[in-house]
């Protein structure tokens, strides 16, 4: 095998944005070679720093209908707390859990992608503002301005059971 720079270089770098993903957000790698007649010898030495946290969370909601099921339901179970590691991890995690309960409300338009994160580093100490922005509704027109997500109810429900049949079963069990 060929030692190939270019891809050493590119090794200490993911190496780097691994550590920074994991709230190491000051992390670096540097390199060792040492050569033995033909032979090489690399070694990559991992400089973490400390792990950044979670001073502040911030919400950031124009939809008035999920800001109101988010500080009624959602925000008991976040992920993202005070105190906690800052990682994108964690991030993905959250946009994840919020997708899924607003899925399971009736938002079926809603994605992940509605939900960006900002994070404010300035203080100069381990601690992380962040601010999660819910995205306003946009449709294919790109017209975001003010638009609600809309939300989806069941408004009838029919059993048939797909003969002449009658469904033999009590009133309360379908309605389960």
């Amino acid at each position: 095998m060929i030692f190939d720079t270019l891809q050493a270089q590119l090794t200490c770098r993911d190496l780097t944005t691994a550590m920074q993903n994991m709230g190491h957000l000051h992390a670096s790698t540097e390199m060792k070679v040492k050569t033995k007649g033909k032979k090489l010898k690399a070694e990559y030495l991992l400089h973490p720093n400390e792990q950044y946290c979670i001073r502040n969370m911030n919400w950031d909601i124009h939809d008035n209908r999920i800001k109101e099921l988010f500080l009624t339901e959602m925000q008991e179970s976040q992920l993202l707390k005070e105190g906690n590691v800052f990682s994108i991890d964690n991030l993905e995690a959250e946009r994840k859990r919020i997708t899924n309960i607003l899925m399971s409300k009736g938002y079926y338009h809603f994605n992940k992608d509605f939900i960006q994160f900002s994070a404010d580093t300035a203080r100069n100490d381990i601690g992380v503002d962040v601010t999660l922005h819910l995205l306003p509704y946009r449709v294919n027109d790109g017209d975001s301005v003010g638009r609600q997500h809309p939300v989806y109810t069941v408004r009838n429900v029919k059993f048939t059971s797909g003969d002449a049949n009658e469904i033999r079963l009590r009133k309360k069990t379908l309605e389960n």
